[in-house]
């Protein structure tokens, strides 16, 4: 996306369609983000007639698995990603949609948790430790805390919450991915990532079906969902409604607890795995039944976690809903652009 030599890619790419083609777009497609080199390049390709479109990063996901299924009606979307650039400004990746290709409506969305040094905290896991610990037990908790994770021995640890304090450089994020990081860092050896998704990659490859099945849910996760549930049902429906929240402080405080009782990783993961797909299900039933509708759109890399994704599925179905997937695409960003179109 960034670099010099994929920009000028694209750009060939784009040149050699139009002349094998033998078209030039009337219309451009393009994220949201102002700052994506797509977005510059669409906008000095605007004027002579030609209309641009944004279109937000999530809402692209929701629309590209209906564009594989051919589903022309609204659905609730399940769009759980690292990154993508809101309609708010904040970074959006564990959200609860309800839409179609014509638009959507944020019904709900993990909570927000700053990410501190930006792009820099996804290639440190630590560092999204850090912020969620934080946001989870309060700005003192490292104080109080001063040896319990390994990470706080040789990671600078006081700059990252002196930037937290300030809110330097520390965008707000709700995303699924960035929850993963920051739990397999809390858990794991997991504080650097040499690729991309390591930590959460790894972290799922502790559990299996069988394991995750058998594994109890966080009961303080479920019952703060259920509460957050039950205040959105007492609002206005509508596209002014506020959106719910799924839960991450209560999260890494049950992580946290049994990592403290002395859970080994591999039942970490299980537990973690079996309640992330008990509120994804819930969440998903729930938006449903609000809104009157059956289908239900799973989308976004978070989704190429295969235990994530069968278990997710399987409640969903169990609840008697109609479960869209990708399959002839994927379900991360190589998907984008047909949601885009």
């Amino acid at each position: 996306q960034s670099t010099l030599d994929a920009v000028q890619f694209h750009a060939e790419t784009v040149a050699t369609l139009e002349d094998v083609l033998e078209c030039r777009p009337r219309v451009i497609a393009h994220d949201l983000h102002p700052g994506y080199a797509t977005t510059r390049w669409a906008h000095e390709r605007s004027g002579h007639g030609r209309e641009l479109i944004a279109v937000q990063h999530h809402h692209a996901h929701l629309a590209a698995v209906q564009a594989e299924h051919g589903l022309a009606g609204p659905a609730v979307g399940l769009i759980m990603d690292g990154t993508g650039y809101g309609s708010d400004g904040t970074i959006w990746g564990g959200e609860v949609l309800v839409g179609d290709a014509g638009g959507f409506v944020r019904a709900g969305h993990f909570e927000q948790v700053p990410l501190p040094g930006g792009d820099a905290a996804i290639r440190s896991p630590w560092r999204q430790a850090v912020s969620y610990l934080r946001h989870a037990h309060g700005p003192d908790f490292f104080a109080a805390h001063p040896a319990e994770f390994p990470f706080q021995a040789d990671r600078p640890v006081a700059p990252v919450l002196e930037m937290l304090q300030q809110d330097v450089n520390s965008p707000l994020t709700s995303s699924c991915g960035r929850l993963f990081d920051a739990v397999a860092a809390i858990v794991g050896p997991w504080t650097e990532a040499t690729y991309e998704a390591q930590a959460a990659i790894e972290f799922m490859a502790l559990t299996d079906h069988g394991r995750t099945a058998r594994a109890p849910a966080f009961a303080a996760v479920l019952e703060e969902l259920d509460a957050s549930l039950a205040l959105a049902g007492r609002t206005a429906d509508g596209e002014d409604a506020p959106a719910f929240t799924l839960p991450v402080a209560a999260f890494v405080r049950s992580v946290r607890e049994a990592r403290r009782a002395g859970l080994n990783p591999d039942e970490l993961s299980a537990r973690f795995h079996r309640t992330l797909i008990d509120v994804l299900g819930r969440a998903a039933a729930w938006t449903c039944d609000r809104h009157g509708l059956r289908d239900v759109i799973l989308g976004g890399g978070v989704f190429q976690n295969e235990i994530l994704v069968v278990g997710v599925e399987k409640a969903l179905r169990d609840a008697g809903l109609e479960v869209w997937r990708p399959r002839e695409l994927p379900a991360g960003d190589g998907a984008v652009a047909l949601g885009q179109a």
